[in-house]
């Protein structure tokens, strides 16, 4: 039976010395510290802004669509104005490296929204005056028409419920802003289908807005309402087909070209864009509020943001000072702070950034100082490195009682990453208890066994209990310690607390 059934764990690995990852046809250093790094990987076989980056289930990236060179000489620095749409696609293999061309789409797209399905294929929707969906096969390659939207959008959002069915909110139709018309509709593809349907609609006219999956499944939006609109953030709710208003995001005025990204403890973090490119804030579902949170180090707006696999937030380029900016930060959600990490090798907005299965994050495409767009790649290096960790009570459940006395084993996964005979059993500790020692040699009480069958050693700790080693309410605890050659190590795993 996998040790890892209930919710994938994660122990948290920092690097402390250089990393030479060999690619097909380049080399790709990534040194990871602290702080993280960039390093360059292949380009995109044409430079593309406003463009779509989609993980597929096979762990390659599909790019589609975007903006590519100027027309007649233009130099607007909105990429909407004066570029040409692409109807191109290709794939980027993280195993080489490199960007391959697959199928085109049936029409160019800019602006648009890519969406994983529950059946592994991509929903492709939105295009300039153009109703016409469309569906990704990874299997073939191909893009096939699906069902025809009720209005045309751009700028607008897609967001795949629980159900399976996708939301598509808000954007621009009739024409190139400003002159077109937000919208304030909302409608519902159906997988089983292929069909669009209308759902109910916002409160408000919605435009470079966020649209956020919560974990209780209704749908967070957020961004500066038009044409009068009154509230700057609502809520979707998929069992009724209606938006209500929320709590009053902290910048009353609300905010465009920002980011609204779900946070490990289910609140969402949205930073910058205009209106306030470098405050940040944190909605909390529970109580339907907005609260500030730390500024980031740098403004931003038009950037992007992921969820690392150590549940911090990378918020990586955007628009700043007139250009394409190249700064980057990490957000800390245990202390409600960013920090600086790597710079990207060159200033990005418009770009895309896809977490990949390993870890890393492709960044690729966007805008810089001047037009064209870009056609290069690179890839950011977390300061941290998956693996998987599990902590159970010796009953085998994941809940202890406060003021029990005994051990509590924690497995660490190996992997090809990881081997866990490298790691110093005297440095690691649990939420401030150690590593159980018996005998009169004071021998650690920890064994090497490959517990999930999959090849690879897995080292099995018993860490002696005391009295309150979390507090009631806790659900999760950190694991810390170090590699024999110094690399620090961090992990967490959920459990709960009976008092």
């Amino acid at each position: 039976m996998k040790a890892i059934e209930e919710k994938k764990k994660f122990l948290v690995l920092g690097i402390a010395s250089a990393l030479a990852v060999l690619l097909a046809g380049h080399v790709a250093t990534a040194v990871a510290g602290t702080s993280g790094t960039f390093s360059t990987t292949g380009s995109m076989n044409i430079s593309r802004a406003a463009h779509t980056a989609t993980l597929l289930n096979n762990g390659k990236v599909l790019i589609t669509g975007g903006v590519t060179k100027e027309i007649n000489g233009g130099t607007s620095n909105l990429p909407w104005q004066d570029s040409i749409p692409l109807s191109s696609a290709e794939l980027y293999n993280p195993a080489t490296g490199t960007f391959t061309p697959t199928g085109d789409m049936t029409i160019s797209r800019a602006f648009h929204t890519a969406t994983v399905l529950n059946t592994g294929k991509v929903l492709i929707t939105g295009a300039y005056l153009d109703v016409r969906a469309e569906l990704y096969d990874p299997a073939t390659g191909t893009f096939t028409p699906t069902g025809i939207m009720t209005i045309s959008r751009t700028f607008h959002t897609a967001t795949l419920l629980p159900n399976g069915q996708v939301l598509i909110a808000g954007g621009l139709t009739g024409g190139i802003y400003p002159q077109a018309s937000v919208l304030s509709s909302a409608e519902l593809y159906d997988p089983a289908t292929g069909t669009f349907t209308s759902t109910g609609n916002m409160t408000g006219a919605h435009l470079f807005h966020t649209a956020t999956l919560l974990a209780n499944g209704l749908v967070l939006i957020t961004g500066e309402p038009y044409y009068g609109g009154e509230y700057t953030a609502e809520l979707y709710n998929p069992a009724t087909g209606t938006f209500t208003h929320t709590g009053q995001m902290v910048n009353m005025l609300g905010r465009w070209g920002h980011t609204a990204t779900l946070l490990n403890n289910g609140r969402v973090l949205i930073a910058g864009g205009g209106g306030s490119p470098q405050g940040a804030e944190l909605y909390d579902p529970d109580t339907g509020t907005f609260a500030p949170t730390g500024d980031m180090t740098s403004p931003r707006t038009w950037h992007a943001a992921t969820l690392l696999n150590n549940g911090q937030i990378l918020m990586a380029g955007g628009y700043a000072y007139y250009c394409g900016w190249a700064a980057s930060e990490l957000y800390d959600p245990s202390t409600g702070t960013f920090a600086s990490t790597g710079d990207m090798t060159v200033g990005r907005f418009y770009h895309t950034t896809t977490l990949l299965q390993n870890g890393q994050v492709l960044v690729a495409g966007g805008e810089s100082v001047d037009p064209p767009p870009l056609s290069n790649a690179e890839l950011y290096t977390p300061p941290y490195v998956l693996v998987q960790i599990d902590i159970k009570s010796t009953s085998g459940l994941k809940c202890f009682n406060q003021n029990e006395r005994g051990v509590i084993p924690v497995a660490i996964f190996g992997s090809d990453a990881l081997n866990v005979a490298n790691i110093d059993i005297g440095s690691l500790w649990l939420q401030g208890l150690s590593v159980k020692v018996t005998g009169k040699s004071n021998k650690y009480l920890a064994h090497f066994e490959d517990i999930n069958k999959d090849g690879y050693d897995d080292l099995i700790i018993q860490f002696q209990d005391s009295d309150g080693w979390v507090v009631p309410g806790s659900d999760y605890a950190t694991l810390k310690g170090k590699l024999y050659n110094g690399t620090q190590i961090m992990g967490q795993d959920t459990i709960c607390i009976i008092p």
